[in-house]
């Protein structure tokens, strides 16, 4: 907000300037009635030509660059607002992530569990504790390990596509200030010209 404040600004510079230009423009042509009244006219008046001919190209260069500055600005807030989004995203992809590992973990136990109650016999002794087998563990079908790494899969992949994406977004956005330098330099180089 405070660059786009600062491009407005900048562009009732450029307006000002203008407005002085035509002042030292009026100025060059009494300056030149009364070089004319002296008698060195002809080439005052072609150094007035050539000026004049060259300020309405320099004037529009002026006002374009200071349209391109504040479209810049526009830019780099979307971009700062683009990397907030692509930040809480991170965030909450990688609680997904670390979801579906911990998912992914307890399945896997549970499949430990499920080799060792191939053996288990109600009313036998576990062969791992020794204890009568009372009740049988539920265990979840072999394809739930299968679909949580899966999912840990995917998560992690969205997870680093996030990742890209707000590294690209913040380049961009370091980009900006050079740019908007280059910017300033060329509307002042416009402005003295």
């Amino acid at each position: 907000r405070n660059e786009l404040t600062a491009a407005r600004e900048n562009a009732k510079q450029a307006e000002i300037l203008r407005i002085e230009a035509d002042k030292a423009r009026q100025h060059a042509r009494d300056h030149l009635a009364e070089r004319v009244a002296r008698g060195s006219a002809d080439r005052l008046e072609g150094l007035i030509d050539t000026l004049l001919k060259e300020f309405p190209s320099k004037r529009q260069l002026v006002i374009d660059l200071g349209n391109q500055k504040v479209r810049l600005l526009g830019e780099g807030e979307s971009l700062r607002e683009e990397i907030t989004k692509h930040e809480s995203d991170r965030i909450a992809t990688q609680a997904a992530v670390e979801k579906a590992k911990v998912e992914q973990e307890h399945l896997t136990i549970q499949n430990t569990h499920r080799q060792l109650r191939a053996g288990l016999k109600k009313g036998e002794p576990c062969p791992v504790c020794e204890q009568v087998v009372k009740v049988l563990p539920k265990i979840p079908a072999a394809s739930a390990l299968e679909a949580a790494k899966a999912r840990v899969t995917k998560a992690d992949g969205a997870l680093r596509e996030i990742q890209n994406a707000l590294t690209r977004a913040q380049s961009q956005v370091e980009a900006v200030p050079g740019r908007l330098h280059e910017i300033d330099d060329r509307i002042a180089e416009a402005t003295a010209a």
